[in-house]
């Protein structure tokens, strides 16, 4: 099938970012550039999110993020549930992150590594497969337990409906919206947060109760 990436960084990762597209396009690769956009000091959760987001939801098939170190930015992803990604800055950690926790995002840390070096390491991730077997049964159990996402849920969810319209998941999440306030996404919510019924109604909020 064809590869769909997604690729973020700050303004340290800038120049290499550009570097990155541009070798990808020349390889017929569709990338989306989600920023930042300049070498202008920015924050790199900013840009991480939206490109990690889209990793999860299907609209890329993996990512690539790119910061100084590279430890922000992947720390940053890596609070999206189905995002699994993996700082790398030699080969054989760009082959075992695919190899053994079939990670879909790699982080790059633009100030420790050449653009040359970059590259070879989004080859071999991208051509890496995952192996599965006893390696399947220990990533399975990376999600955060589903009993602590359905305190989390049913807390904001109970908040929402008298009226709370932004709280924040325990212990800490994110900012929680009365139109799209989880991003969890459990398939089996037991309060039932991704019912098309329940967000309309949240969004007939008074508008009243919008927090300035």
């Amino acid at each position: 099938k064809d590869l769909k990436l997604g690729i973020a960084s700050d303004h340290a990762g800038f120049a290499l970012k550009q570097t990155v597209i541009a070798w990808l396009t020349e390889q017929g690769i569709q990338v989306t550039d989600y920023g930042c956009p300049s070498t202008d000091s920015c924050d790199y959760p900013d840009f991480a999110h939206p490109m990690a987001a889209s990793v999860e939801n299907g609209t890329n098939n993996m990512g690539i993020a790119i910061c100084s170190t590279g430890n922000g930015i992947t720390m940053t992803c890596n609070h999206h549930q189905g995002i699994r990604a993996a700082l790398c800055w030699d080969e054989p950690l760009a082959r075992l992150a695919r190899q053994h926790n079939n990670a879909n995002i790699i982080g790059l840390p633009a100030n420790y590594i050449s653009a040359e070096k970059a590259i070879e390491l989004i080859k071999i991730f991208l051509t890496t497969e995952f192996e599965g077997g006893r390696h399947e049964r220990r990533v399975n159990k990376i999600l955060v337990s589903r009993i602590i996402n359905q305190l989390r849920c049913g807390w904001s969810y109970a908040l929402s409906l008298f009226g709370v319209v932004r709280v924040r998941h325990l212990p800490t999440f994110v900012s929680v919206e009365p139109a799209n306030f989880c991003q969890l996404r459990c398939p089996e919510c037991p309060v039932g947060m991704w019912n098309k019924e329940q967000r309309t109604k949240n969004q007939d909020l008074s508008p009243s109760t919008t927090p300035t």
